[in-house]
């Protein structure tokens, strides 16, 4: 979900960009769109990434109901042939499994997504990389 609803974004982008170059370029044009564009990117990862924690909390706690209803059947079950161990073990797996959190499931912890979006494109640039341009581009600066 994440993944399709940012490459429909980045076609959109490459779109726009596509029509502004056929209309006259210029960077003017395009900076005076940038921040709807920014606001746009950070919407889309906000929503879905908003919209996946709801899926996932919400099949979560479909888990927990089908837990409940097995473990009603067994209990049935269980009465039939009256082994007490037996019931108790299933009231122990059972608790066991139905007390954790489906919110402690959330990915992220619920941080702002604004921090984690920034945290992962720090984390995906060439540190190394950039500052070995920087250099060569102060290299030539310096030269001239």
């Amino acid at each position: 979900m994440f993944w399709a609803s940012v490459s429909i974004f980045i076609v959109v982008f490459a779109f726009y960009l596509e029509t502004s170059f056929k209309e006259g370029f210029s960077y003017v044009s395009v900076l005076r769109s940038l921040p709807l564009w920014v606001f746009s990117g950070f919407f889309t990862f906000y929503s879905t990434q908003q919209i996946s924690e709801y899926k996932r909390i919400s099949n979560e706690y479909r888990h927990k109901e089908s837990l409940a209803s097995s473990y009603v059947g067994f209990e049935k079950l269980i009465e039939e042939t009256e082994n007490e161990g037996l019931r108790i073990k299933l009231l122990e797996n059972t608790v066991e499994a139905i007390k954790t959190n489906p919110s402690d499931k959330i990915k992220e912890g619920g941080r702002f997504p604004s921090l984690v979006l920034s945290e992962k494109f720090l984390n995906s640039l060439p540190l190394e990389e950039i500052k070995k341009l920087y250099d060569k581009i102060g290299n030539i600066v310096k030269n001239q």
